[in-house]
């Protein structure tokens, strides 16, 4: 994913944990600012060591605290967010909404039988996100680690085409 940053981005990472996504991102990217939100507080405790151990503390922004409460009080709008929580994501696709643009990019993590990669799934994304007022772009489905025999951990690269009012039926 860090590759996929551009320069001057601004991302924000929904559970954060002890800050891989947002310390590489802040590395081996150019973004503006990366905020990682984490509830656990032994997570935030290491996520911070991390952050001055990895001398990225100009870039990585640290928010503890539930990202249901955190993330509607953050300013502005993201070019990038990742929610790597494949078994509650769903669960805060409705927080985005306010936090996206058309053009922004969400890294969104799921399981899935691998039966369902090719249909299922990409219909199953799209609708979700149609529920809560964004039409999304699908530009690639990964398999990225196994759960149980032939489930799979994905990952789905999407991008905002359109926002509309929530509802739209």
């Amino acid at each position: 994913i860090a590759k996929l940053v551009k320069p001057g981005e601004r991302v924000l990472v929904m559970f954060a944990g002890v800050g891989p996504y947002a310390i590489v991102i802040a590395k081996l990217a150019k973004p503006k600012e990366v905020i990682g939100v984490e509830i656990n507080p032994t997570a935030v405790e290491y996520f911070r060591k991390n952050v001055v151990l990895n001398k990225v503390q100009d870039i990585v922004k640290i928010y503890e605290g539930d990202v249901r409460d955190v993330v509607p009080k953050l300013e502005g709008k993201f070019d990038r967010i990742l929610m790597p929580a494949p078994y509650s994501a769903e669960d805060f696709v409705y927080l985005l909404k306010d936090k996206v643009k058309i053009g922004t990019y969400v890294h969104y993590y799921t399981f899935a039988g691998e039966e369902e990669e090719d249909d299922i799934l990409p219909r199953k994304v799209e609708n979700l996100f149609k529920r809560y007022g964004m039409i999304i772009k699908i530009e690639k489905i990964k398999a990225c680690g196994s759960y149980a025999p032939r489930v799979y951990r994905y990952v789905v690269d999407l991008k905002i085409k359109e926002l509309f009012q929530d509802n739209p039926s």
